[in-house]
């Protein structure tokens, strides 16, 4: 009788990944290149670098820490990295091989922007020095 419980558990947790596996793709991307993948890999590879940088870094505030964290954990590395390519070459004013500028689109993509440490860091300190007029 355990067996049996021991096999229906089973069963009912992977049947729904079966459905899922068997259900056909409902958007087909257009197929890449194998010179695309390898740049996506690359380009992967280097965000994924920059990535554990800045989850390292005491200098970057945990709230975009979590959105990065948060990212990696939802979206698969691949697709972060295609996007970014998307980005980069819909902008051909950005340099892609810039670490920096891949960094920010990559975290842009992600979703860093909208941690309230950005929104913060973004408002402009108010001046509080008294206006002279010039004559």
């Amino acid at each position: 009788m355990r067996k049996l419980s021991i096999f229906t558990a089973i069963a009912a947790l992977v049947a729904p990944l079966a459905l899922h596996a068997a259900e056909p793709a409902k958007t087909e991307a257009p197929a890449r290149t194998d010179a695309q993948k390898k740049a996506d890999m690359q380009r992967g590879a280097k965000i994924l670098s920059l990535f554990s940088g800045a989850l390292q870094n005491k200098d970057i505030p945990e709230d975009q820490k979590n959105y990065i964290y948060a990212c990696l954990y939802q979206n698969k590395l691949e697709n972060i990295s295609v996007a970014t390519g998307n980005v980069l070459a819909a902008n051909p004013k950005l340099d892609g091989n810039d670490p920096k500028v891949l960094y920010k689109v990559s975290a842009t993509i992600c979703g860093v922007n909208k941690a309230p440490s950005v929104a913060n860091a973004a408002k402009p300190a108010p001046d509080n020095k008294p206006k002279t007029s010039s004559r």
